[in-house]
């Protein structure tokens, strides 16, 4: 287990998303915001809780987002960000949000996967894929679905405490364990 960051991350959430649809059933990435928001996790360094929010809560969300001083995820600026556009305005939110996926890939040259990189790092496994979080909630298995999206913002979580900590996280490529550098 990382030991918590010494930095104050009192105004800090990470978060993550889920989504009702896939690229396929909505014509592709070009049509994110018709994904719609099954299920949202955020984690408040504030109070140190985990708080879940329904499509139905979006607005409670957007005010989770708007109110926090740093928002730390992976792919927000690609991904959940357009997703929530559905609901309300995101706004400009760019400038406080770490999205790990993005500073990741400007080191790399590519995109690596949150499970690459937690399996590299942590040597923990993210699980299953988004594909599996929108059966659970075709399928009405709204709790399953919450365990596996708090799993996901558990491991965003601990990699970006570890890269706080260390000043790096890792990806295996070839073989070797490579370290990137959190620029965060």
């Amino acid at each position: 287990m990382t030991p918590p960051p010494s930095r104050d991350l009192k105004g800090t959430i990470v978060f993550d998303l889920e989504t009702q649809k896939s690229f396929d059933d909505v014509g592709g990435r070009e049509h994110i915001p018709d994904l719609l928001l099954s299920l949202a996790v955020v984690y408040r360094y504030s109070d140190d809780r985990y708080v879940t929010f329904l499509e139905k809560d979006s607005p409670s969300l957007l005010e989770q987002i708007h109110q926090a001083t740093q928002i730390v995820g992976f792919n927000l600026l690609g991904f959940d960000y357009l997703v929530l556009d559905r609901y309300g305005t995101v706004g400009p939110v760019g400038i406080k949000t770490v999205d790990m996926m993005k500073r990741c890939e400007q080191y790399l040259g590519f995109r690596p996967k949150l499970d690459d990189l937690v399996t590299a790092t942590l040597g923990e496994k993210k699980g299953t894929d988004g594909l599996e979080a929108i059966r659970l909630y075709r399928e009405g298995k709204i709790k399953k679905l919450e365990q596996y999206c708090k799993h996901d913002v558990e491991l965003t979580r601990k990699l970006f405490e570890f890269g706080l900590n260390n000043g790096c996280v890792y990806i295996e490529q070839n073989g070797k364990k490579k370290s990137v550098p959190a620029i965060w």
